[in-house]
């Protein structure tokens, strides 16, 4: 999985997106980029390891609501300033636009931890058949590495939730 987000409003753990923002910008045209497919699964894979409290039991990595419920709050706030204009302009109908985001971006994260966990790497596909037709409510998923974090030829594990227009 080729982590790239460099954003202060990831939901990741913050030691992992610490290190993302720390990691200078690479040439395109230079290095191997094999290598640093592999080289970015090993970390993952090391620090999800690491951070997880039941390293025993080779589980998924927990988000710890404390730490990404700020977060989210933030995410939340940068998503209202996009989407805020669709909400009824009255007080009870923002809050209740900013629980249902949060509840959204606190799912996510579960989600986003789980498939952060897998040895496998993964990519969401966000494509539809007809974007002036079709519009993507929920993204796919692709396997893209195999468990031991060699490239493989792209499988479709869950295609896109598409919504026609």
């Amino acid at each position: 999985m080729l982590m790239s987000t460099k954003d202060a409003l990831s939901l990741l753990p913050p030691s992992m997106t610490a290190m993302l923002q720390e990691m200078p910008h690479c040439e395109k045209h230079l290095g191997n980029p094999d290598a640093m497919i592999l080289a970015f699964t090993r970390w993952r894979l090391l620090s999800v390891f690491l951070l997880n409290s039941t390293r025993s039991e080779r589980g998924c990595l927990v988000p710890n609501e404390a730490v990404i419920g700020p977060r989210a709050k933030q995410l939340v706030a940068a998503l209202n300033k996009a989407i805020g204009m669709f909400v009824d302009d009255d007080k009870d109908s923002r809050h209740e636009q900013e629980e249902h985001l949060q509840d959204v971006a606190l799912e996510c994260a579960k989600l986003g931890y789980v498939v952060l966990s897998q040895p496998s790497a993964y990519v969401y596909r966000f494509a539809c058949f007809d974007v002036r037709k079709e519009i993507v409510v929920c993204p796919g998923l692709d396997k893209v590495t195999d468990e031991r974090g060699a490239q493989c030829i792209a499988r479709v594990i869950s295609g896109p939730g598409v919504h026609e227009l």
